[in-house]
This record gives structure tokens, C-alpha cells and sequence, in this order.
């Protein structure tokens, strides 16, 4: 992409991107910048280096929620089931859309998401919750490195604590023997006796044929 001398005033900036390769109209980035000529200088030399390390520059007018319906569609429906890809969209849709949704995505930094993050585990949701959420954001920004639309993910560089891990608890033997003698009047009693007599795992037992 061919980049002409940018028209710098203050405060705001445009920019020659070159023409569109299917309309071959121009196309040029134009921003408002909040501050003086600095600011803008300072705004117009972190596009320019971007793109000298192969960001597309007319993508900076992207917001999270734009990218993010791009992933959905492109990268994820594609490839996953279709119950995968609601699960994604509803994740992203409950914890990250509507604290980060309206940013522009070249703006994100990690701190952005540690702060979402922070504010997950203040309202209590579960130590898995946060790590979901954060590999699905994460395989979203890392597609968005691949297609350039950023120079480096940003959720890269989140610290997550770890999961804690709850200590299993087992029935006595009273209790065991009350729950066989409930369940056996069910369709699942067999099933549950296996579980418990055997201790495999759900994955195991649901198995068997």
C-alpha cells in the first residue's frame, strides 16, 4: 500500500491510503485528534510505524463489536459447531461487548482487559468464567495479528490467576446406599450404580453401549 506525505493540522490529521482495489476510488484515514499539533504528530507516527510493520492503516476506524461479528463469521461458524460458535458469541456477548465492544480495536491494551477481568472476579463469576472468556478474546486478537488488522494481540499480555481446584467430595456409605435406593426407581438407576460403584468418570460411563 502506497502511503503519500500526510496533511497534518491541528488537531486532526489526513492521510492518503492509496485506492480501493475493487472501486479504485481514493481512500484516505482522517482523524480528530484530542490536543494540539503534538498529539497529532505523535497519533500520525505510531499509524505510519504500524504500518511499516504490516498493519493495514485503514483498518483503525475498526471497533471491537465490528471485528468481532468479522471473527464470528469468517473464522469461527466455519470451522466449529454451530453450538460452539453460540457459546462463543454469547460469551463475548455477556462479559466483553459491553465494557470494551465500542473501542476502537487498535486502541486496546492489556490493561483494558486485565481491568475487565478484575471487574468479573469482583462481581463473583468463577475463576473458569474469566479463563474462558479470555481464551476465546485471545484466539480472536491472534486471528486479527493474522490478518493484520493489528501488529501484536493485546490480551497477550493479561495475567489470568490460576484455576483453584475444589477438593472432591464422597459420599459415606449411608448416604450412598440412600441415593442407590432412590435412583433405582428411576430409568438411570443402573447407570448411577455403575458410576458409583466403579467411580468412572461421566465421560466413561456414558460411553458404554
Amino acid at each position: 500500500m502506497t502511503v503519500n506525505l500526510p496533511l497534518l493540522t491541528s488537531p486532526g490529521l489526513s492521510s492518503y491510503l492509496g485506492r480501493n482495489q475493487e472501486t479504485r476510488r481514493r481512500k484516505y484515514l482522517n482523524r480528530t485528534i484530542r490536543g494540539g499539533f503534538r498529539a497529532a504528530q505523535h497519533y500520525l507516527n505510531t499509524r505510519l510505524e504500524e504500518l511499516d510493520r504490516g498493519r493495514e492503516l485503514d483498518s483503525v476506524e475498526l471497533t471491537l463489536n465490528q471485528y468481532l461479528d468479522r471473527w464470528l463469521e469468517l473464522a469461527v461458524q466455519p470451522k466449529l459447531r454451530s453450538k460452539s460458535a453460540s457459546d462463543y458469541q454469547a460469551l463475548l456477548g455477556r462479559y466483553i461487548r459491553p465494557a470494551l465492544g465500542e473501542r476502537e480495536l487498535g486502541s486496546l491494551a492489556p490493561l483494558d482487559f486485565q481491568r475487565v477481568y478484575h471487574q468479573m472476579y469482583q462481581r463473583g463469576l468463577a475463576t473458569r468464567t474469566v479463563h474462558y472468556s479470555h481464551a476465546v478474546l485471545h484466539a480472536a486478537l491472534k486471528q486479527a495479528v493474522r490478518w493484520r488488522l493489528l501488529t501484536s494481540n493485546p490480551a497477550g499480555g493479561v495475567e489470568i490467576p490460576k484455576p483453584t481446584r475444589r477438593e472432591m467430595q464422597v459420599l459415606k456409605a449411608e448416604k450412598a446406599r440412600r441415593f442407590l435406593e432412590h435412583v433405582a426407581k428411576t430409568k438411570y438407576g443402573v447407570l448411577f450404580a455403575l458410576a458409583l460403584t466403579t467411580g468412572m468418570r461421566p465421560s466413561e460411563y456414558l460411553a458404554l453401549r
